[in-house]
Protein backbone atom coordinates (compact mmCIF):
# COMPACT_ATOMS: atom_id res chain seq x y z
CA UNK A 1 0.00 0.00 0.00
CA UNK A 2 1.30 3.20 -1.04
CA UNK A 3 1.64 5.83 1.69
CA UNK A 4 -0.86 8.15 0.10
CA UNK A 5 -3.65 4.96 0.42
CA UNK A 6 -1.91 4.14 3.90
CA UNK A 7 -3.02 7.93 5.19
CA UNK A 8 -6.41 8.23 3.25
CA UNK A 9 -7.01 4.57 5.54
CA UNK A 10 -6.15 6.27 9.02
CA UNK A 11 -8.03 9.15 8.33
CA UNK A 12 -9.90 10.42 4.50
CA UNK A 13 -8.76 13.99 5.20
CA UNK A 14 -5.01 12.96 6.00
CA UNK A 15 -3.48 14.70 4.04
CA UNK A 16 -5.57 18.27 4.60
CA UNK A 17 -4.72 18.62 8.52
CA UNK A 18 -4.06 21.92 8.42
CA UNK A 19 -5.61 23.60 5.59
CA UNK A 20 -8.55 24.88 7.56
CA UNK A 21 -13.13 25.51 7.02
CA UNK A 22 -16.20 23.37 8.18
CA UNK A 23 -20.07 23.56 8.95
CA UNK A 24 -20.59 20.80 11.20
CA UNK A 25 -19.85 23.80 9.84
CA UNK A 26 -15.95 23.04 9.13
CA UNK A 27 -12.97 25.19 8.63
CA UNK A 28 -10.82 22.70 9.94
CA UNK A 29 -9.03 19.90 9.90
CA UNK A 30 -6.93 18.17 12.27
CA UNK A 31 -8.37 14.72 13.33
CA UNK A 32 -11.53 16.30 11.63
CA UNK A 33 -13.31 12.55 11.48
CA UNK A 34 -12.67 12.79 15.59
CA UNK A 35 -13.87 16.16 16.05
CA UNK A 36 -17.34 15.12 14.30
CA UNK A 37 -17.69 12.14 16.11
CA UNK A 38 -17.45 14.26 19.22
CA UNK A 39 -20.39 16.28 18.42
CA UNK A 40 -22.24 13.58 16.98
CA UNK A 41 -21.69 14.08 13.53
CA UNK A 42 -20.38 11.81 10.78
CA UNK A 43 -17.29 13.08 9.30
CA UNK A 44 -18.09 15.89 6.99
CA UNK A 45 -18.93 15.84 3.29
CA UNK A 46 -15.76 17.67 1.13
CA UNK A 47 -17.26 20.98 0.01
CA UNK A 48 -16.83 19.95 -3.69
CA UNK A 49 -18.27 16.92 -3.17
CA UNK A 50 -22.25 18.36 -1.96
CA UNK A 51 -24.69 16.71 -4.16
CA UNK A 52 -27.73 18.75 -2.54
CA UNK A 53 -29.00 21.50 -0.62
CA UNK A 54 -29.41 19.03 2.48
CA UNK A 55 -26.18 17.31 2.62
CA UNK A 56 -24.61 20.70 3.72
CA UNK A 57 -27.17 20.11 6.63
CA UNK A 58 -24.20 17.49 8.21
CA UNK A 59 -21.79 19.21 8.05
CA UNK A 60 -19.17 20.71 4.77
CA UNK A 61 -15.10 20.69 4.86
CA UNK A 62 -14.06 23.21 2.88
CA UNK A 63 -10.42 22.09 3.67
CA UNK A 64 -8.01 22.68 0.88
CA UNK A 65 -4.42 20.90 0.98
CA UNK A 66 -1.58 23.23 1.95
CA UNK A 67 -3.96 26.67 2.47
CA UNK A 68 -2.90 29.34 4.24
CA UNK A 69 -3.35 32.39 5.60
CA UNK A 70 -1.57 33.95 2.89
CA UNK A 71 -0.98 31.45 -0.27
CA UNK A 72 1.41 29.28 1.68
CA UNK A 73 2.32 26.56 -1.14
CA UNK A 74 0.50 28.53 -3.79
CA UNK A 75 -2.91 27.10 -2.76
CA UNK A 76 -6.33 28.83 -1.95
CA UNK A 77 -6.23 30.37 1.18
CA UNK A 78 -8.42 30.54 4.12
CA UNK A 79 -10.04 33.91 2.82
CA UNK A 80 -11.26 31.93 -0.31
CA UNK A 81 -12.58 28.75 1.43
CA UNK A 82 -14.54 31.13 3.72
CA UNK A 83 -16.07 32.95 0.36
CA UNK A 84 -17.15 29.23 -1.03
CA UNK A 85 -19.52 29.16 2.89
CA UNK A 86 -20.64 32.65 2.05
CA UNK A 87 -22.31 31.60 -1.35
CA UNK A 88 -24.00 29.07 0.14
CA UNK A 89 -25.02 31.31 2.47
CA UNK A 90 -26.40 34.25 0.34
CA UNK A 91 -27.99 31.28 -1.70
CA UNK A 92 -29.87 30.01 1.33
CA UNK A 93 -28.45 26.55 1.56
CA UNK A 94 -27.13 27.61 4.96
CA UNK A 95 -29.47 29.35 6.94
CA UNK A 96 -28.94 31.79 9.82
CA UNK A 97 -30.77 29.59 11.58
CA UNK A 98 -29.27 27.07 11.34
CA UNK A 99 -25.45 28.11 11.45
CA UNK A 100 -25.94 29.56 15.09
CA UNK A 101 -26.83 25.77 15.85
CA UNK A 102 -23.52 24.98 14.40
CA UNK A 103 -20.09 24.75 15.36
CA UNK A 104 -17.26 25.80 12.99
CA UNK A 105 -13.55 24.33 13.49
CA UNK A 106 -10.45 26.22 12.65
CA UNK A 107 -7.18 24.84 11.89
CA UNK A 108 -4.53 26.68 10.03
CA UNK A 109 -1.36 28.33 9.62
CA UNK A 110 1.07 25.85 9.99
CA UNK A 111 1.34 25.65 6.42
CA UNK A 112 2.33 30.01 6.59
CA UNK A 113 5.08 29.26 8.77
CA UNK A 114 6.31 26.41 6.94
CA UNK A 115 7.14 27.88 3.67
CA UNK A 116 8.49 31.21 5.67
CA UNK A 117 11.10 28.57 7.06
CA UNK A 118 11.78 27.29 3.96
CA UNK A 119 13.05 30.56 2.95
CA UNK A 120 15.41 31.34 5.72
CA UNK A 121 14.62 29.21 8.38
CA UNK A 122 17.88 29.27 10.80
CA UNK A 123 18.50 33.60 10.68
CA UNK A 124 18.97 35.08 13.72
CA UNK A 125 19.32 38.72 14.07
CA UNK A 126 17.27 42.03 14.96
CA UNK A 127 15.74 42.26 11.50
CA UNK A 128 14.41 38.99 11.54
CA UNK A 129 13.07 38.68 14.99
CA UNK A 130 10.87 42.17 14.04
CA UNK A 131 10.38 40.60 10.64
CA UNK A 132 8.81 36.88 12.77
CA UNK A 133 6.43 39.74 14.73
CA UNK A 134 5.18 41.63 11.78
CA UNK A 135 4.41 37.94 9.77
CA UNK A 136 2.59 36.54 13.23
CA UNK A 137 0.35 39.58 13.09
CA UNK A 138 -0.80 39.24 9.59
CA UNK A 139 -1.44 35.35 10.11
CA UNK A 140 -3.53 35.40 13.47
CA UNK A 141 -5.09 38.96 12.15
CA UNK A 142 -5.65 36.90 9.24
CA UNK A 143 -7.52 34.48 11.52
CA UNK A 144 -9.48 37.14 13.14
CA UNK A 145 -10.48 38.85 10.33
CA UNK A 146 -12.32 35.10 9.19
CA UNK A 147 -13.88 34.48 12.32
CA UNK A 148 -15.38 37.92 12.20
CA UNK A 149 -16.80 37.23 8.63
CA UNK A 150 -18.15 33.75 10.36
CA UNK A 151 -19.69 35.67 12.59
CA UNK A 152 -21.49 38.13 10.33
CA UNK A 153 -23.30 34.66 8.56
CA UNK A 154 -24.69 33.92 11.55
CA UNK A 155 -22.08 31.16 13.00
CA UNK A 156 -21.65 31.65 16.80
CA UNK A 157 -19.97 29.04 18.16
CA UNK A 158 -16.27 28.02 16.80
CA UNK A 159 -13.03 25.89 17.73
CA UNK A 160 -10.35 27.17 16.90
CA UNK A 161 -7.14 25.42 17.50
CA UNK A 162 -3.27 26.94 18.31
CA UNK A 163 0.11 25.93 16.49
CA UNK A 164 1.00 22.51 17.39
CA UNK A 165 4.59 22.39 19.07
CA UNK A 166 6.81 23.28 15.80
CA UNK A 167 10.23 22.73 17.61
CA UNK A 168 9.64 19.25 17.71
CA UNK A 169 7.91 18.00 14.24
CA UNK A 170 10.41 16.32 11.68
CA UNK A 171 10.89 19.39 9.56
CA UNK A 172 12.08 20.98 12.64
CA UNK A 173 14.10 18.15 14.37
CA UNK A 174 15.91 17.36 10.86
CA UNK A 175 18.14 20.25 11.83
CA UNK A 176 19.25 19.15 15.10
CA UNK A 177 18.29 15.23 15.47
CA UNK A 178 18.01 13.00 12.06
CA UNK A 179 17.31 9.86 14.55
CA UNK A 180 14.24 11.76 15.93
CA UNK A 181 15.36 11.73 19.15
CA UNK A 182 15.04 15.11 19.90
CA UNK A 183 13.53 18.36 19.55
CA UNK A 184 14.91 21.29 18.31
CA UNK A 185 16.43 24.52 19.68
CA UNK A 186 16.16 26.66 17.50
CA UNK A 187 14.59 30.16 18.62
CA UNK A 188 13.06 30.73 15.19
CA UNK A 189 10.42 27.71 15.61
CA UNK A 190 10.37 28.77 19.58
CA UNK A 191 9.07 32.34 18.70
CA UNK A 192 6.85 31.06 16.37
CA UNK A 193 4.81 28.87 18.24
CA UNK A 194 4.90 30.92 21.56
CA UNK A 195 3.83 34.13 19.58
CA UNK A 196 1.75 32.99 17.47
CA UNK A 197 -0.55 31.20 19.99
CA UNK A 198 -0.15 34.11 22.74
CA UNK A 199 -1.59 36.59 19.99
CA UNK A 200 -4.16 34.30 19.08
CA UNK A 201 -5.48 34.39 22.27
CA UNK A 202 -5.35 37.83 23.36
CA UNK A 203 -7.50 38.14 19.78
CA UNK A 204 -9.99 35.63 20.52
CA UNK A 205 -10.30 37.53 23.78
CA UNK A 206 -11.09 40.37 22.42
CA UNK A 207 -13.70 39.17 19.43
CA UNK A 208 -15.77 36.94 22.33
CA UNK A 209 -16.14 40.20 24.53
CA UNK A 210 -17.09 42.67 21.45
CA UNK A 211 -19.05 40.42 18.98
CA UNK A 212 -22.71 39.34 20.48
CA UNK A 213 -23.40 35.78 21.10
CA UNK A 214 -20.05 34.75 19.75
CA UNK A 215 -18.49 31.36 21.50
CA UNK A 216 -14.66 31.16 20.11
CA UNK A 217 -12.74 28.22 22.29
CA UNK A 218 -9.38 27.41 21.77
CA UNK A 219 -8.09 23.67 21.42
CA UNK A 220 -4.28 23.95 22.52
CA UNK A 221 -2.27 22.05 19.92
CA UNK A 222 0.73 22.58 21.45
CA UNK A 223 0.18 21.47 24.45
CA UNK A 224 -1.23 18.15 23.40
CA UNK A 225 1.18 17.53 20.79
CA UNK A 226 4.20 18.06 23.75
CA UNK A 227 2.15 15.73 25.76
CA UNK A 228 1.98 13.17 23.15
CA UNK A 229 5.76 13.75 22.06
CA UNK A 230 7.14 14.08 25.31
CA UNK A 231 4.70 11.06 27.10
CA UNK A 232 3.57 9.29 24.17
CA UNK A 233 4.26 5.86 25.79
CA UNK A 234 1.96 6.62 28.54
CA UNK A 235 -0.62 6.39 25.55
CA UNK A 236 0.65 3.29 23.76
CA UNK A 237 2.97 5.13 21.00
CA UNK A 238 6.36 4.43 20.34
CA UNK A 239 9.05 6.53 19.40
CA UNK A 240 6.72 9.47 19.64
CA UNK A 241 9.38 11.92 17.64
CA UNK A 242 10.02 9.66 14.93
CA UNK A 243 7.12 9.90 11.81
CA UNK A 244 5.75 6.36 10.62
CA UNK A 245 6.08 7.28 6.86
CA UNK A 246 9.84 9.27 5.85
CA UNK A 247 12.53 9.19 3.55
CA UNK A 248 15.75 7.63 3.45
CA UNK A 249 18.09 11.00 2.62
CA UNK A 250 18.89 13.08 6.00
CA UNK A 251 20.39 15.62 4.17
CA UNK A 252 17.87 16.87 1.42
CA UNK A 253 14.66 18.06 2.94
CA UNK A 254 12.36 17.47 -0.48
CA UNK A 255 14.10 13.35 -0.07
CA UNK A 256 12.86 13.08 3.47
CA UNK A 257 9.13 13.40 2.49
CA UNK A 258 6.92 10.58 2.78
CA UNK A 259 6.66 9.24 -0.91
CA UNK A 260 9.41 10.14 -2.61
CA UNK A 261 11.35 8.40 -5.12
CA UNK A 262 14.45 8.52 -6.62
CA UNK A 263 15.44 9.43 -10.69
CA UNK A 264 14.36 5.54 -11.06
CA UNK A 265 11.16 5.60 -9.57
CA UNK A 266 12.34 3.55 -6.76
CA UNK A 267 10.68 4.63 -3.15
CA UNK A 268 13.44 5.83 -0.92
CA UNK A 269 11.09 5.97 2.19
CA UNK A 270 9.58 3.58 4.45
CA UNK A 271 5.99 2.84 6.45
CA UNK A 272 5.78 1.27 9.72
CA UNK A 273 4.00 -1.21 10.11
CA UNK A 274 1.49 -0.14 12.96
CA UNK A 275 0.64 3.75 11.90
CA UNK A 276 -1.75 3.32 15.43
CA UNK A 277 1.46 3.49 17.55
CA UNK A 278 3.45 6.40 16.04
CA UNK A 279 1.84 9.93 16.66
CA UNK A 280 2.49 11.31 13.20
CA UNK A 281 2.06 9.57 10.19
CA UNK A 282 4.71 11.85 7.91
CA UNK A 283 6.72 15.02 8.78
CA UNK A 284 3.61 16.61 9.51
CA UNK A 285 0.03 14.81 9.60
CA UNK A 286 -0.42 12.76 13.05
CA UNK A 287 -1.66 9.58 12.46
CA UNK A 288 -5.46 8.80 13.37
CA UNK A 289 -4.60 7.53 16.70
CA UNK A 290 -2.99 10.84 17.93
CA UNK A 291 -5.70 12.79 16.38
CA UNK A 292 -7.88 10.41 18.90
CA UNK A 293 -6.04 11.02 21.45
CA UNK A 294 -5.73 14.88 21.15
CA UNK A 295 -9.43 15.18 21.15
CA UNK A 296 -10.29 13.16 23.64
CA UNK A 297 -7.22 15.48 25.65
CA UNK A 298 -9.41 18.61 24.33
CA UNK A 299 -12.67 17.29 25.24
CA UNK A 300 -12.13 15.73 29.06
CA UNK A 301 -8.69 16.93 30.37
CA UNK A 302 -8.24 20.24 32.29
CA UNK A 303 -5.71 22.56 30.62
CA UNK A 304 -6.25 21.80 27.25
CA UNK A 305 -8.44 24.48 26.18
CA UNK A 306 -8.49 28.42 26.58
CA UNK A 307 -11.21 31.01 26.55
CA UNK A 308 -13.44 28.33 27.81
CA UNK A 309 -14.16 25.00 29.56
CA UNK A 310 -13.08 21.51 28.50
CA UNK A 311 -14.69 21.10 25.19
CA UNK A 312 -17.52 18.89 26.61
CA UNK A 313 -18.39 21.04 29.00
CA UNK A 314 -18.07 23.90 26.60
CA UNK A 315 -20.48 21.73 24.11
CA UNK A 316 -23.35 21.29 26.63
CA UNK A 317 -23.13 24.93 28.44
CA UNK A 318 -23.86 25.93 24.86
CA UNK A 319 -26.07 22.91 23.73
CA UNK A 320 -23.90 22.75 20.81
Amino acid sequence: MSPASRARALDPFAFINYGTVVTLVVVMVLGLSNMAELFGLPTPTPYLHLKNDSSPLQGINFARTAAGITYAFGVTELDSQVDDMEALVHNDVLTNDHLKKSVTVLNIGVNDYDVRNFQAPFQESAFRVQELKTYVHTVVNGIAVNIVRLHSFGIRNIVVLNLPLLVCMPLSTLEVALDFKACSSNNTFINETSLHNSLLQQRVRMLNQNLKGLNVIIADQAKAFGQLFYHGSDYGFVNPLTPCCHGSNNYNLYSYVCGQVDAEGKPIYTVCKDPNKAVLFDVIHPTQAASKTMVDLYASVSGYTSEGPKLKDWIRKYNV
